[in-house]
């Protein structure tokens, strides 16, 4: 079968307006042995507003926590990440002035949202 989209809708007709922001980390390490090493940080970003009409901003910043084991063992060595990130609050609001959609407004909130990411990396040195 086949899928037929109307292509004249301009609902998908989205701008950016992407702002400069900073960014601050700052971390710490600690080498308890010759095997084994660990790091915690924190991470802030500013936003450039709770509000968008952007559909490219889905974060105001963001704050983050991240930690790092690393055990060496001969040639071989295992390294662990973990990150906890809390992006700030934002509500994107896109007004469509043409096409099918024509006058209709779209908001989107996104709030007390949380993303945690984590990693293994295995190294054999040779």
């Amino acid at each position: 079968s086949q899928v037929f989209a109307k292509t004249d809708v301009s609902a998908l007709d989205i701008t950016s307006e992407f702002e400069n922001t900073t960014s601050y980390n700052v971390g710490v390490g600690r080498k308890f042995s010759e095997t084994l090493s660990a790091s915690l940080s924190y991470t802030q970003e500013g936003g450039a507003g709770s509000t968008s009409t952007s559909g490219f901003t889905l974060t105001n910043g963001y704050n983050a926590i991240g930690l790092g084991l690393k055990y060496t063992m001969d040639n071989i060595n295992v390294s662990l990440g973990y990150s906890h990130i809390m992006p700030g609050d934002v509500t994107i609001t896109h007004e469509n002035t043409s096409g099918a959609a024509n006058g209709l407004t779209f908001k989107t909130v996104y709030e007390n949202s949380t993303i945690q990411a984590a990693g293994v990396r295995i190294g054999v040195e040779f």
